[in-house]
């Protein structure tokens, strides 16, 4: 929880701008958090690498995928984003790390709970419309190992809710508090999240950005990283777990009737979660 002590007088905790509402914020600590946090991420690199090598007896990550040890570098990697910027959020000293989570008091559990139960229908709607369009097809070839399996479970919503906390968290609100707009932070964090998923066509990045844009507009109404860390990890787990057991896209780029999917998949999200679940539910009050 935030101490009400410490944080300024805000416009009802706006999220995006939320650092710079601490008395103790300064433009540059940013910079020393990311520098800090990649130098962690490199050495959990490092050491997950010798773990998947020591372990595995592999040294060619490419087909690592849907393999136990695998799974630590396909999505384990992006895992340690978390911890990386708590560590370095803790020396730095530059805020709270509950203000990465929310402007309402820190992660809230049950708004994530219910959140999946919003994005598993909308995601296996979106799959529907793949399967018939024939944009993905039935292979009936098995890629897991069960030990594969239980470690995407596991790690995958880790991977997820990192990704959130570096590009609509800790991005979103250090570009939006040193531009003093919120809608900036949304725009870049967004063409950011774009370049850092490079895709094999337009199709494909205008899908990524259409994902960025839409995610932090819901984390900017809601004011915090929930409704989002719900829908992206139901995107990679259904992602993961449907190639893994022989659910594959037909081309190796985006089609259009793939890109059009997931725009309306991304679109009516964020109608669900800001007119419905926020506006009429009420859900993303202040926690308690």
């Amino acid at each position: 929880m935030i101490k009400r002590n410490k944080v300024r007088e805000c416009n009802k905790n706006d999220y995006m701008t939320f650092p710079r509402q601490f008395e103790t914020y300064k433009w540059y600590r940013p910079i020393f958090v990311l520098l800090l946090a990649c130098l962690f991420v490199g050495i959990f690199f490092v050491g997950i690498a010798l773990l998947y090598i020591l372990l595995s007896g592999a040294k060619d990550f490419s087909n690592a995928n849907y393999y136990g040890y695998g799974a630590l570098i396909s999505v384990g990697i992006t895992a340690t984003i978390l911890p990386a910027v708590a560590i370095a959020s803790k020396i730095v000293k530059d805020r709270p790390f509950s203000s990465y989570s929310s402007s309402r008091g820190g992660w809230n559990w049950k708004i994530f709970f219910k959140c999946l139960l919003v994005a598993i229908p909308i995601i296996a709607l979106y799959y529907a419309v793949l399967l018939i369009s024939s944009d993905i097809a039935v292979t009936h070839v098995i890629e897991f190992t069960v030990f594969g399996f239980f470690a995407t479970l596991i790690i995958t919503p880790i991977q997820c809710i990192s990704e959130e906390y570096l590009f609509r968290g800790f991005l979103s609100q250090t570009i939006a508090s040193w531009m003093k707009s919120s809608i900036i932070g949304v725009i870049f964090s967004s063409l950011i999240f774009m370049l850092m998923h490079p895709q094999k066509n337009g199709l494909g990045l205008l899908a990524t950005l259409i994902c960025g844009i839409s995610f932090a507009i819901i984390v900017w109404k809601t004011k915090g990283l929930e409704a989002t860390g719900a829908m992206h990890t139901v995107i990679n787990l259904s992602c993961f777990i449907l190639g893994g057991f022989g659910i594959v896209s037909n081309t190796n780029q985006m089609s259009e009737i793939t890109m059009l999917a997931e725009t309306m998949i991304y679109v009516l999200y964020l109608i669900v979660i800001v007119f419905v679940a926020d506006r009429k539910l009420k859900w993303f009050g202040f926690n308690k």
